[in-house]
């Protein structure tokens, strides 16, 4: 196939998945053009780009935010309810033009990171015959870092461009390489059921198997033998991970929920398969190595209360 015959296939194609796309309604087609494209897998934007009807659409966004439910055996779906009220906030705050605030860099921001912490404004003069730049500066520190990025150790910020003294900021070249790698990082870190299929959700559909269990992650074997010994001569696991997890659920003992077992990795699975509650198990993944306890439906009944008052 020649150059310009490939030119043309390639715009057919595309010009049969727009008037695919072109059946569903704008108040669809705006769910996926916003922030929550930023947290969709690979596959799922090949999915949505395919959607034929209204439907189809409304399917696929119950089936988005199952995947993500941080908590699937009770009722609401926290993460859906924070961030559709972070992008109601966005269109109000931010709206440009004819552009819905949370189609906007700093709606996208702000609905994905929260508010930050401090910005600041300012003006940028390049300097010769270019024209100064407004510029908006969005800083997260200490609590806020954590809660977009993991840590609190340093500053986080990202810069805001308006070049044409508009309004229409828009993120700096760096920021915008940026925000891209923090985004991929909070679009995986929700994503808490990846395997979950719409036949799942259909009434009647049998409830997913969930395995309960505190999660210990070391990066030292010999520290992670010696904390399975003493999981195992009956030594708290809580306090043990506590002290040694490297990981965030640390904080609360090792605990990580009930996790759907057919979303587990191989290597879970496999050291998990038909094992009672009670049971401690070492997992090798070089460079770091897990011990896992798995809990029984009262154990969980406890820690699932003990991170209700946490929250």
């Amino acid at each position: 196939m020649n150059r310009a015959s490939l030119w043309l296939a390639t715009l057919c194609v595309a010009l049969i998945a727009a008037d695919v796309f072109a059946q569903v309604s704008p108040e669809y087609r705006k769910w996926g053009s916003g922030a929550f494209q930023s947290l969709m897998m690979k596959q799922e934007k090949t999915d949505w780009a395919s959607l034929k009807t209204d439907a189809d659409a409304k399917a696929f966004i119950e089936l988005f935010w199952a995947r993500r439910d941080p908590t699937p055996d009770t009722e609401p779906n926290e993460l859906r309810q924070q961030l559709e009220a972070r992008t109601a906030e966005a269109d109000k705050r931010y709206r440009s033009g004819r552009t819905p605030g949370s189609q906007t860099d700093r709606g996208l921001a702000y609905v994905l990171l929260g508010d930050p912490t401090d910005i600041s404004k300012g003006v940028s003069r390049p300097g010769g015959f270019q024209r100064p730049i407004t510029v908006e500066t969005w800083i997260y520190r200490n609590q806020e870092a954590e809660r977009v990025a993991g840590t609190k150790s340093f500053d986080i910020a990202f810069i805001f461009q308006d070049e044409k003294f508009a309004g229409e900021f828009e993120l700096d070249g760096q920021s915008r390489q940026s925000f891209d790698s923090t985004a991929l990082t909070i679009a995986k870190s929700v994503l808490k059921r990846p395997f979950l299929t719409a036949a799942d959700l259909e009434p009647g559909a049998k409830p997913a198997r969930t395995v309960p269990f505190r999660l210990i992650v070391v990066t030292d074997e010999a520290i992670a033998h010696d904390v399975l010994r003493r999981a195992q001569e009956g030594e708290d696991f809580s306090d043990l991970a506590r002290k040694y997890s490297t990981i965030p659920s640390a904080k609360q003992g090792g605990y990580v929920g009930r996790i759907v077992f057919a979303d587990l990795t191989d290597d879970f699975k496999v050291a998990m398969a038909n094992k009672p509650p009670g049971t401690t198990v070492l997992i090798a993944r070089n460079p770091q190595f897990a011990i896992v306890r798995l809990l029984s439906e009262a154990e969980a009944a406890a820690a699932d209360a003990e991170m209700g008052k946490m929250k």
